[in-house]
């Protein structure tokens, strides 16, 4: 095989690798990125989906090393550096999150993943009101797509959340009120029940 037929047959395995992601054959997908690195060591989103697999297994030393070897091929792709820390604030490791989510607003300060990873870290580090500001100035950016619609309901409910812990019961309450009654939130148990907690949350600082 010469070397652009391994090249080629490598970046086709990755993109058969993402279709198996996608259909939640992860092991299937590793052993796709794995034969795909073997053919073309320098294929850095090989190394990149394979962090995603081994993160999806919470399997995250081995998915940082993946990311790791990725960023040694190319460090300025910006998913790299956002899943890294993904998994950082996923471990608790705020000060190595921070870190990489640094790197990422440099390479593209509107990517959507850098702003939603660095708004949990702002909502994770019991930053506030700097979650307030941050999450009401990333709602009317029009960044967030319309359709998009948990990870709207996930920056709501930061907000209601953060609204309570500086003394906003009130607009927590009415964010709380208007995703409740919105049919995506309601139907969806886990996050009628979320915002459910935030409420009785609000209504016991009220009594409290």
């Amino acid at each position: 095989m010469t070397t652009d037929d391994k090249l080629k047959k490598a970046a086709a395995l990755n993109e058969k690798s993402l279709k198996s992601l996608t259909n939640g054959k992860i092991d299937e997908a590793i052993d796709f990125l794995e034969e795909a690195i073997k053919l073309d060591p320098t294929l850095d989103l090989a190394y990149g989906n394979l962090a995603i697999c081994f993160a999806k297994l919470r399997k995250y030393e081995e998915a940082l090393t993946s990311y790791k070897k990725a960023l040694d091929i190319n460090s300025s792709r910006i998913a790299f550096h956002t899943g890294i820390a993904a998994i950082y604030l996923d471990t608790k490791q705020y000060d190595n999150a921070q870190k990489h989510l640094e790197i990422a607003k440099k390479i593209a300060p509107k990517n959507l993943a850098y702003l939603l990873n660095y708004g949990l870290w702002l909502f994770v580090t019991n930053r506030y009101q700097e979650t307030i500001d941050f999450h009401e100035e990333f709602l009317n950016s029009g960044l967030l797509p319309e359709t998009d619609l948990r990870n709207k309901a996930i920056v709501n409910y930061r907000l209601a959340f953060s609204y309570i812990e500086v003394n906003n019961v009130g607009r927590g309450l009415d964010i709380v009120e208007e995703c409740l009654n919105t049919p995506f939130i309601a139907n969806d148990f886990q996050l009628s029940l979320v915002f459910r907690q935030v409420k009785n949350k609000a209504k016991y600082k009220i009594g409290g």
